[in-house]
């Protein structure tokens, strides 16, 4: 049912949730217009969950991302527009971008029984590379630390936006502290150095002492995307690894802020083990160009990995420039329009829903008449 409020010197119309948060929550399509006249244009609006314990937290963490937002200013990073209420539910509020997140193409390519393109692959991984060295060179030193095929929109027209910065370090003056414990972004795609503060330390009782995340840690998660991608699965996803061998790894307060899949101290034990023979499997069938830019992402020592998100970029566009020179946003969008089709006509075909709420997208984000 469509409602309507106003907020901060707008009005919303809000239409239709479109998908949902990784907290459960729905994120919801709205129109926004100025009270006073001007152009109406499409939003998302993200809730934030409130209580009177975390009233003040949020509230930080919300300024906080406002203000970050104006440093990231850039075509293939999700625009943050502001905030608004309806009544004590507060929202942030996105621009809309009509589209699907990588998460859905890649849900969509298992149902199909199709793999994604190399082309397809590597031309999303190097925008995101370029959104990311886009944040890092900032003066604020941004690192995003929830890169993740979630995170990643694709616009019908192809073109690829690196979103949900909610979640980043940054050097901003009077930023909110991450709480003791909490393991910020997405525990599935995080680079093994980003638990050493979470891992107890040689006497067991204490953590290790916290350092400031490394860009390179974005890379890190970036690799495993660009894999996944390729690849239809996760490279964590086999269970080599016992639950019994997990106790020990994390401290046993460690929480997670996305939470994942499968439990937190079996996904931090696979990450762990998670090495070069490992990425050699899984990567065994890519073109061998494309071998070295997974296998070099991956690498477990920052050290030894691509040392800025700008060296990355230009390996994966000099791959695209040899192997698929007429790839780009018109060739992303066709591959994703012809493997959503595919996909939604084998869901329909089943006494139930194989994909379920938000794996495809709906038909259409707005009537046609919507200006």
């Amino acid at each position: 049912m469509v409602r309507m409020f106003e907020s901060c010197g707008w009005e919303y119309t809000v239409l239709r949730p479109i998908r949902q948060a990784r907290d459960g929550a729905p994120v919801l399509l709205a129109a926004r217009r100025e009270y006073f006249g001007g152009g109406t244009t499409a939003v998302e609006l993200k809730p934030l969950h409130v209580t009177r314990e975390t009233v003040t937290s949020v509230k930080a963490r919300l300024a906080e991302e406002l203000r970050l937002s104006q440093h990231l200013r850039h075509r293939h990073i999700g625009e943050v527009l502001g905030f608004a209420a309806d009544g004590e539910q507060p929202y942030l509020v996105h621009e809309h971008v009509p589209g699907c997140s990588l998460e859905t193409v890649i849900d969509a390519a298992v149902l199909a029984r199709r793999k994604l393109s190399a082309g397809f692959a590597v031309a999303v991984s190097r925008a995101v590379a370029d959104a990311l060295a886009h944040a890092h060179r900032d003066p604020l030193h941004i690192v995003h630390r929830a890169v993740s095929p979630a995170n990643i929109q694709i616009s019908q027209r192809g073109r690829v936006k690196l979103v949900n910065f909610g979640a980043a370090y940054s050097e901003l003056m009077g930023r909110h502290p991450t709480p003791a414990g909490l393991l910020r972004g997405d525990a599935a795609y995080m680079a093994p150095e980003a638990l050493s503060a979470f891992r107890p330390s040689r006497n067991r009782r204490h953590a290790r002492a916290r350092t400031p995340p490394d860009p390179r840690a974005d890379l890190f998660s970036l690799g495993l995307v660009l894999l996944g991608t390729l690849t239809g699965w996760h490279p964590l996803d086999p269970p080599d690894v016992l639950e019994a061998e997990l106790e020990p790894l994390l401290l046993p307060d460690t929480r997670a802020e996305m939470t994942p899949s499968i439990p937190l101290g079996i996904m931090a034990a696979r990450l762990l083990h998670f090495g070069p023979k490992d990425v050699d499997r899984a990567a065994r069938r890519l073109p061998a160009r494309l071998r070295l830019i997974i296998s070099k992402a991956l690498q477990v020592d920052p050290s030894q990995r691509y040392q800025s998100a700008l060296a990355m970029e230009e390996e994966l566009r000099g791959f695209l420039s040899g192997s698929c020179p007429t790839y780009g946003e018109v060739e992303v969008a066709a591959e994703m329009a012809r493997l959503l089709s595919a996909a939604k006509k084998l869901d329909a075909q089943v006494a139930y829903s194989v994909a379920g709420d938000g794996i495809l997208p709906a038909p259409a984000d707005l009537p046609r008449s919507f200006p």
